[in-house]
Order: C-alpha cells, then sequence, then structure tokens
C-alpha cells in the first residue's frame, strides 16, 4: 500500500514532463498565426479602416486581443424592406438581438488540409445566439460587433483564448469566415 503513492508521483512526473507547458504552447500559436499572416501576405493595421470595401488582405488588429485579426469582407444592409415595400433604417446590432451565424472554420497550419475543418454553410441549421448575453465565444461576439449589420460577412483570425472551448482548452487557433444575419 505505501507503494502506491510512489507510483502516483512517478506517472506525474513522467507526464508533466513529456507534455508541453502552456507558455510554451501559447508561443507555438503565437507563432502559428505570424507564420499564417505571413504565407497569405495579409496586412495588418491598428486603425480601422471603416464600413467600406476593405482590401483582399487587409486586418484590422482587434485592440486588447493579442493575435486577433478582423476582416471585414462584406458590408452589410442598414435598411430592410417592410411589409409595404418602403425602405426603412436597420440599426446596427444591439444587445440580445438574435444572431444567426453561417461559419467556415479552419486551421491556420501550413500543413493543414485544403478541407474545411468544420461549417455550418451547407446546413439547414445555422449557428443561433444572442448578442452579448450568451455563452458563445468572445471572438464571435466581437466579430458581429464590428460586422455591425444583417447580412455583413468577415474573415477573423482567432486565437486560441477567445476562441470556441475546444479552442482554448487544445490552445489552437483557427480562422473563420462568417456570415451573420440579425433576427428581430
Amino acid at each position: 500500500m505505501k507503494k502506491l503513492p510512489i507510483y502516483i508521483l512517478l506517472v506525474a512526473l513522467i507526464c508533466a514532463c513529456s507534455s508541453n507547458s502552456y507558455s510554451k504552447l501559447l508561443k507555438e500559436e503565437k507563432n502559428t498565426i505570424a507564420d499564417y499572416i505571413d504565407r497569405e501576405n495579409i496586412q495588418t493595421t491598428t486603425d480601422w479602416p471603416g464600413y467600406c470595401v476593405w482590401p483582399e488582405n487587409l486586418y484590422y488588429e482587434v485592440p486588447g486581443y493579442d493575435n486577433f485579426y478582423f476582416h471585414l469582407s462584406k458590408v452589410g444592409d442598414s435598411v430592410y424592406i417592410d411589409g409595404n415595400g418602403v425602405k426603412q433604417p436597420l440599426s446596427p446590432v444591439k444587445v440580445s438581438d438574435r444572431i444567426v451565424l453561417r461559419y467556415k472554420k479552419y486551421l491556420l497550419t501550413a500543413d493543414a488540409d485544403t478541407i474545411s475543418y468544420w461549417t455550418t454553410q451547407d446546413s439547414p441549421y445555422p449557428t443561433e445566439f444572442e448578442y452579448y448575453t450568451s455563452s458563445a465565444c468572445t471572438a464571435w461576439h466581437e466579430a458581429v460587433r464590428l460586422m455591425r449589420y444583417t447580412e455583413s460577412e468577415c474573415r477573423i483570425i482567432c486565437p486560441s483564448k477567445v476562441g470556441e472551448e475546444a479552442a482554448q482548452s487544445s490552445v489552437t487557433p483557427y480562422g473563420y469566415r462568417m456570415y451573420m444575419l440579425i433576427r428581430r
């Protein structure tokens, strides 16, 4: 019986020596993102380019987050047609709006395959959540805030800390192509 604690300690030491430390994983993640930005010839800026058509490879570095980048691919609609066929102004996204999100998630590593890791593009059931009141990941809420209007499209480079729970636990950065609808 007295040998059991020694075996547990030995197994714990072997596991600790063979696994990567969290700080090492974060450094590898940062390098993966930097490598992806270089490979894709992405230009980053800390100045918001505005709600217009952005150059193809221009990404905005989202303040307050390390290695989180946003690209506005399509400016959404700030008007809608009411039941009488009259254009009505549509306010930007607001807290508790129901967000319908279609996305394609992919790995940023150089050896990633060309097939998407996960997609809702062809699914009849897109992801839905309430803006800033649900448990959706921080990256999605921030992307919605920056897309601002319904029918907007964006691409993001998402570090694990603001990503989905599985990405956080594995310290895996992902890229997303997103399309948003606001349901009120």
